[in-house]
């Protein structure tokens, strides 16, 4: 076409042989010949947010499931704090239990006891789900009056004392203490039972021992 013809003699023609003034549409055709258009790549497509709401739950219950407490909090926080949501909160909770069966298997009772404590401050709703922990980590701190105190209310669920129940067979070692703690009642069947076995174990222990020819 004459337009990218002119454009051409525009573009071949030396400085000195052109004239002086550069027609108007030969300027605008200069201009043309040397711009680069400029092309936008389409924006990438919105992500699944439920999908990636999935996955991300998934590679948290697999870091629990793999030991790695720690990792898998840090998730489930920064999950919740995204989310905010019923489910969020549940999963955050199952991370706060699994590091705090971590702590209880490392023997740091008093540390897990403390997070117990903060989870069930900050989340009522899971005071219910951590009963057995708390039970397990009370135990093993040797607070046997708070441990057992509970029990002495007639409005206990079932379910918390069966898990005070189960901590007391599980973790408390010191019958003696059992025996003698001023948070049961003295006829309390669970007293009576752990003076009966300390009686027991002492005479098998102390006794005289006969000699097995």
């Amino acid at each position: 076409s004459k337009m990218f013809q002119r454009c051409d003699w525009v573009s071949n023609t030396p400085a000195s042989a052109r004239p002086s003034t550069i027609p108007q549409s030969l300027s605008r055709c200069q201009k043309f010949k040397h711009s680069k258009p400029h092309f936008h790549s389409p924006a990438a497509p919105a992500l699944n947010g439920q999908a990636d709401s999935k996955a991300a739950e998934a590679s948290v219950r697999q870091l629990i499931a793999n030991g790695k407490s720690k990792v898998a909090l840090d998730g489930a926080k920064g999950i919740h704090k995204a989310q905010g949501t019923a489910a969020s909160e549940a999963l955050l909770v199952d991370a706060y239990a699994a590091r705090i069966r971590s702590l209880l298997g490392q023997g740091l009772a008093v540390e897990a006891k403390a997070l117990i404590d903060l989870v069930r401050d900050r989340y009522p709703s899971a005071r219910e789900r951590l009963e057995e922990l708390t039970a397990s980590a009370v135990a093993r701190a040797g607070t046997l009056d708070e441990l057992v105190g509970p029990l002495n209310d007639p409005a206990i669920s079932h379910e918390r004392r069966a898990a005070i129940e189960h901590a007391i067979q599980r973790d408390v070692r010191d019958l003696a203490a059992l025996a003698e703690c001023a948070a049961l009642a003295p006829e309390d069947s669970l007293r009576k039972a752990a003076c009966a076995l300390e009686r027991a174990f002492l005479a098998v222990t102390t006794g005289p021992v006969a000699d097995v020819c």
